[in-house]
C-alpha cells in the first residue's frame, strides 16, 4: 500500500491513543555479507511509523570487516540499533545472541532482505493492545521482484497447527512474546535454516490458541527466490518435533512442493474399529461398485460396512442387500421413512458401537489403499473432530478439498475443478490442514464426538448443509476439523439423488441455506480457516474484489 502524509498523520494520532506501547525487539542474524539485502531490511525498519522498537544485529566474528564497519555505522546513526558479536555462523545461535541482549516484551526474528511495511509494527502493537494476552502474532506477506514490483501475495489462514507441519507460514515476520521464547528454550542450533520454524512449533505448544493472532494484512515483503532452507533440514526438524511430543507420524520431503513437508499420522498400538455407514436406495450397480472398492482396495481391515436401506424397491438391489447380509460382507439396516440424510445417519450411528464412524455416500469409489488408515489416525488424535478426504470427479479433477464458509453465499468446495495433482494456493491443495468443514460424502469422526455434537440436524437440515452445520458444532466445542490430501476417493457426485433441479428441491435448498446462515452468520462472514483478502465469489482462492478488508489507514475512531 502506498500511503500519503494524511494517512501517516492518522496513524501517528492512533499510536498516541494506544493504552500500552509494547517495545518490539527485532533480531537480525547476519551470517553473510549481503550489503544490499541488509540495507533494505534495516532501512525498512527505520521507516516504521511505530517508533517503540529496537534492533539487535548479530554478527559472527568471521564476518567480513567491511560489513562490520557498515553495521557499526547503522548503530551510530540510530541508538535503537545495536550490534551483537558472537563466535558462530549458526543462524539459530546468532538469533539467540541477539535475543540475550533484547529488552522488549516481544521479539521477531528477521531474515536479510525482508522489508517491512511502514505500518507493520504499528499494526502489531495495535493487535497487542486489542488482545493484551497475545503470545504469538503473524501477518500476510508478498514478494518483491528484482525490478522492485510486488506480487504473489500470500494471504494466510487463521492458526492451523497441522498446516504448520507442512509449511512455515508463520515466520519472516512472526512476533513472539519474549517470555514465551525464553520459557521454550530459545532458538535451537544446527537446524539448517529452520530455526524460526522450529521455534514457533515449540512456542505454540506452551500457549493456548486464544493467544495466537493473525493480522490479515501484507506487512512484510520477501525477495523472490528459493526457500531459505533445504527440504531435508525441514523434514528432520518437523520429525524431531513430532517425536518429542509422542506423536505417531512420518515426515518426508513433499514430492510436489519443494521446501515443504508431507506429514502422515499413523495409528499406534490401538487399532480403532470403524463403522462405514452407507445410505442407499435401489441402484445396485452403484452400491456394489462402492462396496467392492472398499473391500478390495482398503489396506486397513478393522472396519465394518453398514448399509442403511432407505425403502429399496428394485428386485436386483434387494437381492444384493440380502447377499451382503448373508455373506457377512456388510450389515444391512432398514430405514423405512422418507429420505432424510441426517436422520438416516443418526439412526445408523445409534446402531453402531465402533470407535469411529464414517459417513460414506454410495457413489464413492476408493482410489488410495491407505485412505482409511490415514483418516482413522487423524480422527483418533486429541482435539480432532471431523476428518475429510480428497474427493475427485471421475476425470481426476477436484470435487472436494475442504469447505470454505461464505463462498457463493453459504459454503463452497475450495479448489473445485483443479487437477487433484495441482499445488493449489501456496501448496495448500497438497497439505494436511484445518478447514471449518468437510463434506459428509466421506467423513470420519469418533463416535463419542459425533454424539457429543448432537449428530446431524434431521429436523431443519434433512438434505443439504447438514455436514457443514455438524462440523461447525464440533468446531464450536473446540475440535479441529481436518482435511487430508492423502485419502483419495472418486465421488460420482449426485448420481444417486440427482441435482437440485425442480422448484420443490430448490425451495428446500434455499430454506436449508437460510437455516445455516441464521445459525453461523459470523463464521460465514469471516471463515477462520480462510483469509478475508480472498474472494467469496469463486472457489479458486483468487483475490477479493472489491477488497473485503479495510486498509491500515481506515482507522476506527
Amino acid at each position: 500500500m502506498v500511503a500519503d502524509e494524511a494517512c501517516r498523520t492518522r496513524v501517528r494520532e492512533d499510536i498516541a491513543r494506544l493504552q500500552t506501547r509494547p517495545q518490539i525487539s527485532l533480531l537480525l542474524p547476519v551470517a553473510r555479507d549481503e550489503e544490499r539485502l541488509l540495507r533494505a531490511t534495516v532501512e525498512s525498519i527505520g521507516r516504521q511509523l511505530y517508533r517503540d522498537w529496537q534492533v539487535f544485529i548479530a554478527v559472527p566474528a568471521a564476518l567480513d570487516a567491511r560489513c562490520k564497519a557498515r553495521l557499526a555505522e547503522y548503530s551510530r546513526t540510530d541508538s535503537r540499533i545495536e550490534i551483537v558479536h558472537a563466535e558462530t555462523l549458526d543462524m539459530g545461535a546468532l538469533a539467540n545472541a541477539a535475543m540475550a541482549a533484547a529488552t522488549g516484551g516481544f521479539v521477531a526474528v528477521l531474515e536479510q532482505g525482508v522489508e517491512l511495511s511502514e505500518f507493520a509494527l504499528y499494526l502489531f502493537a495495535k493487535a497487542i493492545n486489542k488482545h493484551i494476552d497475545s503470545d504469538l502474532l503473524y501477518c500476510d506477506e508478498d514478494v518483491i521482484y528484482e525490478d522492485g514490483r510486488h506480487g504473489e501475495p500470500f494471504f494466510k489462514p487463521g492458526w492451523d497447527p497441522e498446516l504448520l507441519l507442512g509449511q512455515d507460514y508463520f515466520n519472516r515476520l512472526g512476533v513472539y512474546r519474549r517470555a514465551l521464547v525464553v520459557a521454550s528454550g530459545g532458538l535451537r542450533s544446527g537446524l539448517d535454516g529452520t530455526h524460526a520454524w522450529d521455534l514457533v512449533l515449540r512456542c505454540a505448544q506452551k500457549t493456548h490458541v486464544s493467544r495466537i493472532h493473525r493480522i490479515p494484512v501484507v506487512l512484510h515483503h520477501r525477495r523472490k527466490g528459493p526457500p531459505s532452507y533445504r527440504g531435508e533440514g525441514a523434514v528432520d526438524m518437523v520429525q524431531q518435533h513430532l517425536d518429542r511430543n509422542g506423536e505417531h507420524a512420518v515426515v518426508i520431503p513433499h514430492p510436489a512442493a519443494p521446501g515443504m513437508c508431507k506429514t502422515r499420522f499413523v495409528l499406534g498400538e490401538r487399532r480403532p474399529r470403524v463403522s462405514l455407514i452407507i445410505p442407499s436406495r435401489d441402484q445396485r450397480e452403484l452400491l456394489e461398485k462402492c462396496i467392492t472398492s472398499i473391500r478390495d482396495r482398503t489396506s486397513y481391515r478393522s472396519f465394518e460396512i453398514v448399509v442403511v436401506d432407505n425403502q429399496t424397491a428394485d428386485p436386483a438391489a434387494l437381492q444384493y442387500l440380502d447377499d451382503l447380509q448373508h455373506s457377512g460382507s456388510a450389515r444391512v439396516l432398514r430405514y423405512d421413512h422418507p429420505f432424510n440424510w441426517s436422520a438416516i445417519n443418526n439412526f445408523a450411528v445409534a446402531e453402531c458401537d465402533a470407535d469411529v464412524v464414517g459417513l460414506v455416500n454410495n457413489d464413492i469409489e476408493v482410489v488410495s489403499p491407505g485412505w482409511l488408515a490415514d483418516m482413522a489416525a487423524l480422527a483418533m488424535r486429541p482435539a480432532v473432530g471431523a476428518v475429510g478426504a480428497m474427493l475427485t470427479f471421475p476425470d481426476g479433477s477436484v470435487q472436494h478439498a475442504g469447505i470454505v464458509l461464505g463462498i457463493t453465499g453459504a459454503a463452497g468446495h475450495i479448489f473445485k475443478g483443479l487437477p487433484a495433482t495441482a499445488a493449489g494456493y501456496f501448496g495448500r491443495l497438497q497439505l494436511l490442514q484445518n478447514y471449518s468443514a468437510v463434506t459428509g460424502a466421506c467423513l470420519l469422526v469418533r463416535r463419542d464426538r459425533y454424539i457429543e455434537a448432537g449428530g446431524l440436524d434431521e429436523d431443519h437440515l434433512p438434505i443439504a448443509f447438514n455436514d457443514v452445520d455438524f462440523c461447525l458444532k464440533l468446531r464450536k466445542r473446540g475440535y479441529r476439523n481436518l482435511w487430508t490430501p492423502d485419502a483419495v476417493l472418486v465421488h460420482h457426485e449426485s448420481v444417486s439423488r440427482g441435482y437440485e433441479d425442480t422448484p420443490a428441491k430448490r425451495a428446500r435448498l434455499a430454506e436449508e441455506e437460510r437455516q445455516l446462515r441464521a445459525r453461523w452468520a459470523e463464521w460465514l462472514a469471516d471463515d477462520p480457516c480462510y483469509n478475508p483478502n480472498l474472494t467469496l465469489h469463486r472457489e479458486d482462492s483468487s483475490l477479493a474484489w472489491p477488497p473485503r478488508m479495510p486498509g491500515p489507514c481506515d482507522i476506527e475512531p
